[in-house]
């Protein structure tokens, strides 16, 4: 039940994302700036599960937000609840660095809890390991997770 109730909400939520990011370009183009607005829906690589381009990783260096070691993006805002879309610009745009908290520092409960045992302990240079087929599998047998983002939410709060 509810992955049914889930599914619209997503949808709704990444069409107006989708909209906004449309209309960014948009109004870019119109100012002489080249601009592509890439969708909410990340274009993957099914063989490897694998983003063509990865936003959390261009948000990251954008100042918006730490990558966690469950892979998804930690905002203050937003916590791990973010989602993205992304414009592609020759528009002449300021960098606005923040200095970011790392909120995983002498945590780890999503890979204490994760049910699909997907999660592991990042090696030395790694932001996470994840095994994403692991994570796939569980949540293609019905079983709806979402325990990673419930565990980092409710610790960050």
């Amino acid at each position: 039940m509810p992955g049914e109730l889930l599914g619209p909400h997503v949808d709704y939520l990444y069409g107006r994302l989708n909209r906004a990011v449309h209309e960014l370009a948009a109004l870019l183009k119109k100012e002489g700036y080249r601009s592509l607005p890439l969708p909410a829906a990340i274009p993957t690589d099914q063989r490897f599960l694998a983003a063509l381009f990865s936003y959390k990783h261009a948000a990251q260096l954008a100042g918006l937000g730490t990558i966690g070691r469950h892979g998804l993006l930690i905002t203050p805002e937003c916590g791990p609840r973010a989602r993205l879309a992304c414009v592609l610009t020759e528009a002449p745009l300021e960098a606005s660095p923040v200095r970011l908290k790392d909120y995983c520092i002498n945590c780890d409960a999503c890979i204490r809890e994760c049910p699909a045992r997907a999660l592991q302990e990042p090696g030395p240079g790694e932001l996470y390991s994840m095994n994403k087929f692991a994570c796939r599998a569980y949540r293609q047998a019905g079983l709806n997770c979402s325990v990673c983002v419930k565990v980092c939410d409710e610790i960050i709060g």
